[in-house]
């Protein structure tokens, strides 16, 4: 995300840093299957609208010590989930890494993109569409 509003804002792509921060850290992670937030905090982030309604109606408030064993059962639930989500997605990764390794054979007029080298960590990658105009032997 850092990378592409650097590229669509590339003089004050660091102004809008926090709406990135905050759009990753309340997304799904396809990997996890979870919200990065509740996985290092056990909850869903509070926005400037959750202030204004307040809580979900039927929230209780809870004394420290249930609040805690609240918490360390849902954070050990979440994991084992987590674990076993990423599992199935290494698994998947790797069939299609492993379909993909012998890379792909290009044909005169095919659109491509270059990869060029970066000289900074959120430029852009990639260049094109150029038209393939010949094979080599």
């Amino acid at each position: 995300m850092p990378a592409k509003v650097s590229i669509d804002q590339p003089e004050d792509w660091d102004v809008h840093l926090d709406r990135v921060l905050l759009a990753y850290q309340s997304s799904v992670h396809h990997t996890t299957g979870a919200i990065p937030c509740r996985l290092i905090f056990g909850r869903e982030l509070r926005l400037p609208v959750d202030v204004i309604y307040g809580l979900p109606h039927g929230a209780q408030a809870e004394t420290t010590g249930v609040y805690f064993q609240r918490l360390r059962h849902e954070l050990e639930r979440l994991f084992d989930k987590v674990r076993a989500k990423a599992g199935l997605e290494r698994r998947r990764q790797k069939i299609w890494r492993d379909k993909k390794a012998h890379g792909h054979v290009y044909e005169p007029g095919d659109e491509v993109w270059l990869q060029v080298p970066v000289k900074t960590k959120l430029g852009a990658h990639w260049e094109g569409p150029y038209l393939v105009q010949r094979k080599l032997d």
